[in-house]
């Protein structure tokens, strides 16, 4: 199966007498499934686009290659260079040849490697380029430029402002017809409301309700992924999904799908993704009284952090530590992980305050520009 925006781009290809515009359609067709997972059809289209970029010399084709080759290497791995540099090389050579739909495309999907690598004023420099230049109807920009905002939204602690974003980016993929980002938006805003449920449970108190109807939409979500063939990321949902039984106390559940999809994790978003989710396998073999089990997830935390800079990860990393060791009567080995937790939070709190200046002067340039920020 596929989704609405592939089968038009597919009609749209067959009904284009115009040769270069066909192979452009084709690089957005190869861009979009490759959003879907399928990596290796995706690579066989651009191996024909690369040839016909060669002879047609015409720079916005090879500004789709350039687009179709970052967006391949993203979905291979989310921090990967070759992701950053294809981005970057289709900004550019889309800007020098005037073409301001496709730089606006480019640069949503630049800001999106960039956010991956590190939420500072970089990102917000490229979509305060990008925003502007997007048509109204340039859905696939502005839903990824506004994925973007979300995310940093949510990492801000500004969870209302992040959900209004989430909501923005569910009215242009659903105007596009695109169901893949519809899907990627809906496992972010059930990873923000998770991820801010797991603070609540390691330091203070979590509501077990509120967190099972975040489940119900994981699985929902899962559903509709199954029905489009939809492959990409494809352990995403499942480790929010193994964090989400964490906090409600369904530990055998937990570790079954942590076992299953740690390691594809990793694969995709790198070896910062372990500590995190090995800590919750830690508690969840703790809580089973499985003490060697839990031993072995706490050394192997341990050995993962040094991979780890995000500063939640580690408060969480640590935090979880800390209660696993304190079950199991190591009560020295959970006090010094509590205190790297505690340092771990107010580092996080730091970087939220600066986060948050800075989605403050990027509003107040939105509105500069006539766009105002979602409900301003």
């Amino acid at each position: 199966m596929s989704t609405r925006l592939v089968e038009r781009l597919e009609r749209e290809i067959a009904q284009c007498e115009d040769p270069f515009e066909r192979e452009c359609l084709k690089a957005r067709h190869a861009a979009v499934i490759a959003r879907l997972g399928q990596l290796d059809h995706a690579k066989f289209i651009l191996g024909g686009l690369k040839t016909q970029a060669r002879r047609h010399g015409k720079p916005t084709l090879k500004a789709w290659v350039h687009f179709v080759d970052g967006t391949i290497h993203y979905f291979e791995s989310l921090g990967s260079p070759e992701a950053m540099s294809g981005f970057q090389a289709a900004w550019d050579t889309a800007r020098a040849c005037g073409d301001a739909q496709l730089q606006a495309l480019a640069g949503a999907w630049l800001a999106a490697a960039r956010l991956f690598r590190g939420r500072d004023a970089s990102v917000f420099e490229v979509l305060a380029l990008s925003l502007p230049l997007a048509a109204a109807d340039n859905h696939e920009a502005l839903a990824r430029a506004w994925l973007v905002l979300a995310n940093l939204a949510d990492f801000a602690g500004q969870v209302e402002d992040a959900m209004r974003c989430y909501d923005l980016v569910r009215r242009h993929a659903a105007a596009e017809g695109d169901s893949t980002t519809v899907s990627l938006m809906m496992y972010n805003r059930a990873n923000s409301l998770i991820s801010h449920h797991v603070r609540r449970e390691l330091f203070g108190t979590a509501t077990s309700s509120a967190v099972e109807r975040v489940l119900g939409e994981i699985e929902s979500t899962a559903n509709l992924d199954a029905g489009l063939g939809n492959t990409a990321l494809g352990s995403l949902a499942q480790v929010v999904r193994a964090e989400a039984l964490t906090v409600v106390g369904r530990w055998s559940e937990a570790v079954a799908l942590i076992d299953r999809y740690l390691d594809q994790h990793v694969k995709e978003t790198g070896p910062q993704g372990a500590a995190r989710f090995l800590a919750h396998r830690a508690w969840c073999h703790a809580r089973l009284a499985q003490r060697e089990q839990a031993l072995a997830d706490a050394q192997a935390v341990v050995a993962s952090l040094v991979h780890v800079s995000d500063a939640d990860d580690l408060a969480v990393a640590n935090q979880r530590l800390a209660h696993v060791h304190a079950s199991l009567g190591q009560a020295e080995l959970g006090l010094r992980h509590a205190d790297a937790a505690a340092a771990a939070l107010q580092a996080l709190a730091t970087e939220q305050a600066a986060l948050s200046g800075l989605l403050l002067q990027f509003r107040n340039s939105l509105r500069e520009a006539g766009l105002p920020w979602p409900q301003d």
